[in-house]
């Protein structure tokens, strides 16, 4: 539908609604919604009333600084975990703390090499990270860092895609399965003086990896290349999606935008370094194939394709079906990130006029 059935966020009367951006939302069996934001869980009923928050910010007992998942589990019980997923924890369905645990290193290191990725928990508790595969070749753009003088290291100047390998491991972290490749995060490097800055193009986009549906599948698409991976949990390829001309040249309006997107991509505001960034950072060929990616309950995957850019008035996704055929094409107006997919209603993430991330849910007529 094109209007929300209940929108939280940007309310000036309620100061529990007051946030730039939330980590996570999710809508539970009985209509309330839970917004996870710097590590706080607050609680709304299905009219989009505050109820209560039942986890602050900070690191006691059941305190989060920060959420890297949140799922719904059977029975209306919430699964968190941190931004890496080494810590975890679980929440009644009124907010009560039930217990928490950490992952013990001496056993993610039996696993594996982990090395620095995009983590996350999945909902019956397995964790995706990386580990370094030898067999993954060096090239001019998977360079790895090298020594520059004492305290530093850098990959050098040029594009940069360091590709690792993701791995699964299983829930009691008795195992680990390997599956497709990161490229982390695109980054364009340029020298200045003695030093490399590294900066990411607004046309540039990371691996995306997400997991969910039942049974639970991981969905991995490597970018710029509409190439999507589905994978068990267990480490079995069983699809790839790939949609024909998925990467097209960026048009005027959005050329118009890369300016003043690369100067918010500088840790400091310094108009001689954006000069000369603006000067040796070439622009792509072509906009990131994906953007986001959800898997619905009933594993349909929904892609987003279009809708990060400034000038972008739409947010467009590809919808799939579980056995990868295509569904057809959702357009919302504005920028909406799609978080949930559950039955015939879907739970959001939309930015209002003034940059607000307002949590939402959507009838869906299918």
């Amino acid at each position: 539908d094109s209007a929300p059935l209940v929108s939280m966020g940007g309310v000036d009367a309620d100061t529990n609604q007051h946030w730039k951006r939330f980590e996570h939302v999710q809508r539970m069996s009985d209509g309330r919604v839970v917004v996870a934001v710097e590590g706080e869980l607050r609680w709304f009923d299905s009219n989009g009333k505050y109820l209560q928050t039942s986890t602050r910010s900070g690191d006691g007992p059941g305190e989060f600084r920060s959420f890297g998942a949140v799922h719904r589990l059977a029975g209306d019980s919430l699964l968190v975990a941190d931004r890496m997923g080494l810590r975890r924890a679980v929440y009644a369905p009124d907010g009560a703390l039930v217990r928490e645990w950490r992952d013990e290193t001496a056993k993610l290191r039996a696993l594996g090499k982990w090395t620095e990725c995009f983590s996350t928990t999945l909902a019956d508790g397995s964790w995706i990270s990386c580990q370094h595969d030898a067999s993954i070749p060096l090239s001019a753009t998977n360079r790895p860092d090298r020594f520059i003088k004492e305290g530093w290291t850098s990959p050098g100047p040029g594009l940069l895609r360091q590709l690792r390998r993701i791995h699964v491991a299983s829930p009691d972290r008795s195992a680990a399965y390997p599956l497709g490749v990161d490229a982390g995060i695109e980054q364009f490097g340029f020298d200045v003086g003695d030093m490399t800055q590294f900066v990411v193009h607004p046309f540039h986009w990371r691996t995306i990896t997400v997991g969910g549906g039942d049974p639970l599948r991981v969905a991995i698409a490597t970018n710029p290349q509409y190439r999507i991976e589905i994978w068990t949990v267990n480490g079995k390829l069983e699809r790839i999606i790939e949609r024909e001309n998925g990467r097209r040249a960026p048009n005027d309006a959005e050329l118009a935008d890369v300016p003043a997107a690369l100067a918010r991509a500088l840790p400091i505001n310094d108009p001689a370094l954006t000069a000369i960034m603006l000067d040796k950072v070439p622009t792509p060929d072509s906009l990131p194939a994906v953007i986001s990616m959800t898997f619905g309950s009933r594993g349909e995957l929904l892609v987003m394709r279009e809708g990060h850019l400034p000038s972008h008035t739409h947010s467009v996704y590809d919808v799939f079906q579980p056995d990868g055929r295509w569904l057809g094409t959702l357009r919302f107006p504005g920028k909406v990130y799609v978080r949930e997919l559950e039955g015939d209603l879907l739970t959001a993430a939309r930015l209002n006029d003034d940059g607000v991330m307002l949590a939402e849910v959507y009838a869906l007529r299918r």
